[in-house]
């Protein structure tokens, strides 16, 4: 062999030894980059920062980070009991370069984070938490002595580069609404609050995580039950005519009403000894999201119903009257013919009438033998019309419902009895 060739062989297995080399210590540096951990500061604040009404002990207690990488592993777990309710809070953890998903929490007590299945690790999986949910009692109380606070969520994504000092930040949401009541006094009597009944609320788990597409209508599981949920009053609940009282607050899972109603505020009260019964409807509201604050003015003052009554009788018949009863009115037109009731609505705190045009009038009424009726009455622009037969011995049980608007936005709803009959 000549030594020309000699010299090409010994290149070729040096260049093949060189590539090698180069190739591990590539792989080496390769494993090395991917290990390497970067200092990352994390930013995490509460929505309610923004909320000026919102009280320190709505802020956050305690602290819950999951940090997951790219394969679903937690990378890191945070968890810190603050001192005090802080707005926002600040921590710093090693992380190495790439996509994170955090998952964060704050105020989750003890048994909710069992229940929802986050006492994982790091290094374990990170079990899924699109339809997890969490029970979360209505009328939900802070007690900050037990680090028991508002419970809030969020998730948020973000990469991580290869570079220390970066900063992240999230934004946890408050996992419940908020609903404060102001009342004022315009009845002319004393009046003691009992308690006030608010339906329909969610009263089932709702979901763990905000569910936000888009829709300003909450997202609730599938299973999503729903009932009344009643707030009593206490003691010290009792204002004079004129009077007002403030900033009774309690907190509700996020709800929405079915079809194109609205909700409903039952409030029961106590008025110079007898038990009184209010209802009032949240106008135009069909849904409250978690977070939401609600602030409600409600004015409570004393309305009465009158009816004017016109007929039409043959010669020499009597005229219509009105006659108020236990049971409720009693609207009678001897001898049959076309008739007219006109419902008026008169404020007892000043002796004005409700407009028409201020009043949302609805009528209906049970008539079973259809004995009593030429022409079923229909309300329009303000007044019942309708032709009774001139020979009916039965009286017809109808219903005079009405919504009054009474402050910015707490619509009441007054309901009466009324009979009509020929005598």
């Amino acid at each position: 062999m000549k030594k020309q060739d000699y010299i090409y062989i010994v290149l070729y297995l040096f260049f093949i030894f060189v590539t090698l080399s180069c190739t591990e210590e590539d792989e080496r540096n390769t494993d090395k980059s991917e290990k390497m951990t970067y200092t990352i500061t994390y930013h995490i604040s509460t929505r309610s920062s923004s909320d000026i009404n919102a009280s320190d002990d709505e802020m956050m207690k305690t602290i819950l980070l999951f940090i997951v990488d790219a394969d679903n592993k937690i990378e890191k777990k945070v968890t810190e009991t603050l001192p005090s309710t802080e707005q926002q809070h600040e921590v710093e953890v090693q992380l190495t370069a790439g996509k994170k998903n955090v998952y964060g929490f704050s105020n989750l007590t003890a048994e909710m984070i069992t229940a929802t299945g986050l006492n994982v690790e790091e290094g374990e999986m990170m079990p899924s938490l699109v339809n997890a949910t969490c029970a979360i009692a209505n009328g939900y109380e802070i007690d900050l002595s037990a680090n028991k606070g508002l419970p809030m969520s969020n998730q948020t994504t973000f990469s991580v580069m290869k570079t220390a000092g970066q900063t992240f930040g999230m934004e946890l949401i408050r996992m419940v609404c908020k609903i404060k009541l102001n009342f004022k006094n315009e009845t002319g009597h004393t009046i003691t609050l009992k308690n006030i009944i608010l339906s329909p609320v969610t009263t089932s788990a709702i979901y763990l995580m905000p569910h936000l597409d888009g829709q300003m209508y909450p997202q609730l599981p599938g299973s999503t039950a729903s009932g009344d949920y009643t707030y009593a009053f206490n003691g010290s609940s009792t204002f004079a005519d004129k009077g007002e009282l403030k900033d009774y607050l309690f907190y509700i899972n996020e709800s929405q009403v079915s079809g194109d109603s609205w909700f409903k505020f039952t409030l029961n009260t106590q008025r110079e000894g007898l038990v009184d019964e209010v209802r009032m409807s949240l106008t135009n509201l069909s849904y409250l999201n978690r977070n939401d604050y609600l602030p409600l003015d409600i004015i409570l003052t004393d309305y009465k119903l009158e009816l004017e009554v016109k007929s039409y009788p043959p010669i020499g018949g009597y005229p219509a009257a009105v006659e108020k009863e236990a049971d409720g009115y009693h609207c009678i037109f001897p001898g049959g013919g076309p008739f007219v009731i006109i419902p008026k609505l008169i404020k007892l705190s000043d002796g004005s009438s409700v407009s028409v045009a201020d009043a949302d009038w609805n009528f209906s009424y049970v008539d079973a033998t259809t004995t009593v009726f030429d022409k079923a009455p229909i309300l329009k622009n303000g007044e019942i019309k309708g032709t009774m037969k001139s020979s009916a011995s039965d009286k017809v049980l109808c219903t005079v419902s009405v919504n009054v608007l009474a402050s910015g936005n707490v619509t009441r709803m007054l309901s009466y009895k009324v009979y009509i009959s020929q005598n």
